[in-house]
């Protein structure tokens, strides 16, 4: 009796799905194996990450969305006490010899925009690590 729906191997619809993921032309490459669009597009569409399915991925661990706390990772090392130590002296030279001092930043953009929630496991603290 034969089969209503043609089988393909495997090997065939990974190369069709890692096509599709590098976002290339998957069609041409369905075409290319012999293999029917509807059944291709069915491949695809299955395979597709949406934002909605991550979340449901990451809620699945037993990830949950938390307000941040910073720890201090290298702020009062021995270096960087040593750094400003230099970086002060350096610049009170400079001060002394009547040197203007002047400070620039870049236009709008604010260098110190931190998220402030973030995703870890469930019962523990989503911390973010302060260098400097």
């Amino acid at each position: 009796m034969p089969r209503r729906y043609a089988r393909y191997a495997l090997e065939t619809k990974l190369r069709v799905l890692e096509v599709a993921r590098r976002g290339g032309v998957w069609e041409e490459t369905a075409e290319e194996l012999g293999v029917n669009y509807n059944t291709t597009r069915a491949w695809v569409a299955k395979h597709v990450m949406t934002p909605t399915s991550r979340c449901r991925h990451v809620n699945a661990v037993c990830f949950t969305l938390k307000q941040m706390h910073k720890e201090p990772q290298y702020m009062n090392t021995m270096t960087n006490k040593q750094k400003r130590r230099t970086y002060l002296a350096e610049l009170q030279e400079y001060q002394a010899m009547g040197k203007v001092i002047l400070y620039m930043d870049e236009a709008n953009f604010n260098l110190w925009s931190t998220r402030t929630r973030g995703r870890s496991l469930r019962g523990r603290r989503a911390v973010k690590k302060v260098t400097d």
